[in-house]
């Protein structure tokens, strides 16, 4: 029984999530969005109900981050061959440090940050490993269903 390949399907998405990664990262400042005065709200609402008094919008902001690049890395990590998955994590690296640099150079309103690179690449590198354990997963699991090779 023939299986889709994964690639055939995920190129599409890896294409419409970073069209919606562009929107996000350079249509608008995050405070034009109301995300800060959100985020504000929430945390002293986690404050008051937890104590947990040392989780600051910064820290929200690095998540976000990471979050953010999980899905490309993991995309990008279906989309490379099996032993190249570290090119998932080089691309997402790159594309990171050339965000990064578009918004230094042309948004006045956006700061370029290292920590946002390093988030950033955290994110991607999370997919990455999550794409090889997945197809290593899926290879077990369809060579156990079809026999040992004779």
């Amino acid at each position: 029984m023939a299986q889709n390949h994964p690639k055939k399907s995920v190129a599409p998405w890896l294409f419409l999530y970073l069209v919606l990664v562009g929107v996000l990262v350079f249509s608008a400042r995050i405070a034009d969005l109301g995300i800060p005065q959100v985020a504000e709200s929430a945390l002293s609402r986690l404050h008051s109900v937890t104590g947990l008094s040392g989780i600051r919008f910064g820290h929200l902001e690095a998540t976000a981050n990471v979050v953010l690049f999980v899905p490309i890395g993991f995309m990008l990590g279906l989309l490379m061959p099996r032993r190249r998955w570290w090119l998932a994590v080089a691309f997402g690296a790159g594309l990171s440090v050339l965000i990064e640099f578009f918004q230094f150079v042309a948004l006045s309103q956006r700061s370029a940050t290292a920590r946002d690179v390093f988030c950033n690449l955290t994110g991607t590198v999370i997919g990455a490993v999550i794409s090889v354990v997945w197809v290593s997963m899926r290879h077990r699991t369809r060579n156990s269903i079809s026999g040992p090779k004779t």
